[in-house]
């Protein structure tokens, strides 16, 4: 018996995980086997109905038995640049239709798919000027008495993916993690299942990740949401209970380097800007460590907002982190940063799944040795590898897109941390106070001009 979070294992110890898969996994934050299994799919592949031929619309799934018509290329008439065309046509009983599969890079399917037999397809269709066509599909041999194979019926779950990972190979690893416990600890009490109908953990993580139905789906992601708004509770009871630290007597000001930058501004900042500002400012000089969100729309200058704050925290000589839930996204932070703070000194750094060898071995020596001031990057931060001299305030973009678990390894790489959460996604007052308990709300309406 195991606890879904406390499978420490490396996913080195999984079949054709080697250095590339590791890469790719990295960038999602994965290095273990807990990892593996708490991450989220994009969304699931409903297997289990026949869509026919003569039913499916453009932009549609196609589920169904085909028989393999005819093969021959367009394009150009010799050379690598001719495609591969494969007529079928469809056999389930349920309906009938014609489909065109493009073979783009993939000729070799010449050999492998044969003209006569039949074959259970799923693929999205396009229609292109009256003519069906599919160029993302896979293809599996029906049975000997021309029946749906295994492959039929099932929910798939969707991964996110980096690198050189595939949907196969996950969904391999996460079979194999899964097969490798007999039967994972509860965490949620009896009393807890029966009041909200919930499925056992085991039962939980095992259907999420590879449901028999739609509904047993719905019941499983309901009873991990529930697990993981349980962990936040006991995350906000924790974080209230800490010690507290020296409280800043006095007003909270705005420290020399806050000054200095806004007045570099080519802009004035907004009222909602700077009531922010003094809101997060009182938090950080307070006796408790900061909880709070940071809302606005998209523009509405709450990055501005969270860089200008963590000058009030570097002005004391702590370290402050930075993490954005994609590469993309994280590199556009750093270049914002690097523009408005290196000209006052700020030593920064971007710490991604994408940074090797040397250079990473650099890095992580200069953040554990006080020699960089902001590190932004991914899920990266709060990988066991990542050490802080003294991180004091942790500022975490699109929030949403984080898990607990994520956000709590962060947290605690420092002692008495204060967090930053921001969010384009409006949360009421009263949602805030239920999921996220002492969390405070600060929000930006109006946008700056221009």
């Amino acid at each position: 018996m195991a606890y879904v979070r406390a499978l420490k294992t490396s996913i080195t110890e999984l079949s054709g995980v080697g250095p590339a898969t590791k890469a790719g996994y990295a960038e999602l934050g994965i290095a273990t086997y807990s990892d593996l299994l708490l991450l989220s799919p994009r969304t699931w592949e409903d297997r289990s109905e026949v869509h026919p031929l003569g039913l499916v619309q453009d932009s549609q799934m196609a589920n169904t038995l085909v028989e393999v018509l005819s093969h021959s290329y367009f394009g150009l008439k010799s050379g690598k640049k001719r495609t591969l065309k494969i007529i079928v046509r469809d056999v389930s009983g349920l309906g009938d239709g014609r489909l065109s599969l493009l073979c783009f890079g993939r000729n070799f399917l010449e050999r492998t798919i044969k003209v006569g037999r039949i074959y259970y397809l799923y693929g999205s269709v396009k229609d292109n000027r009256g003519e069906l066509q599919c160029s993302q599909f896979e293809l599996y041999p029906a049975t000997e008495d021309g029946d749906f194979p295994k492959q039929f019926g099932r929910i798939l779950p969707i991964y996110p993916l980096r690198g050189s990972l595939s949907q196969r190979l996950i969904r391999a690893n996460i079979k194999a993690v899964l097969a490798s416990v007999d039967t994972f600890a509860e965490e949620l009490t009896a009393t807890m299942r029966d009041r909200y109908h919930l499925m056992t953990t085991d039962q939980a993580i095992r259907a999420y990740h590879f449901p028999p139905s739609l509904e047993v789906l719905q019941k499983a992601r309901r009873t991990l949401a529930l697990t993981e708004l349980f962990y936040l509770q006991l995350v906000a009871r924790r974080h209230k209970s800490l010690v507290q630290r020296n409280a800043k007597t006095g007003p909270s000001i705005p420290t020399k380097l806050e000054l200095k930058c806004i007045e570099g501004l080519p802009f004035s900042l907004t009222a909602d800007q700077i009531a922010s500002l003094k809101e997060i400012r009182e938090d950080l000089d307070s006796e408790m460590p900061m909880n709070r969100l940071l809302q606005g729309d998209v523009g509405s200058g709450k990055t501005l907002v969270a860089w200008i704050s963590a000058l009030h925290v570097l002005s004391q000589g702590a370290q402050v982190a930075f993490m954005a839930p994609t590469e993309l996204l994280a590199r556009q932070h750093a270049e914002s940063a690097a523009a408005l703070l290196q000209d006052l000194g700020i030593r920064l750094a971007f710490l991604t799944g994408s940074v090797k060898n040397k250079e990473r071995r650099l890095l992580l020596e200069a953040i554990k040795e006080g020699e960089v001031d902001i590190v932004i990057g991914t899920h990266a931060l709060f990988s066991a590898e990542v050490a802080f001299k003294n991180l004091r305030y942790v500022i975490i973009d699109e929030q949403h897109r984080f898990g607990v678990e994520q956000r709590l390894a962060l947290l605690e790489k420092a002692q008495v941390p204060d967090l930053l959460l921001m969010t384009a996604t409006p949360i009421p007052r009263t949602l805030s106070l239920t999921v996220f308990g002492n969390l405070n709300v600060s929000t930006l309406k109006t946008m700056p001009a221009g």
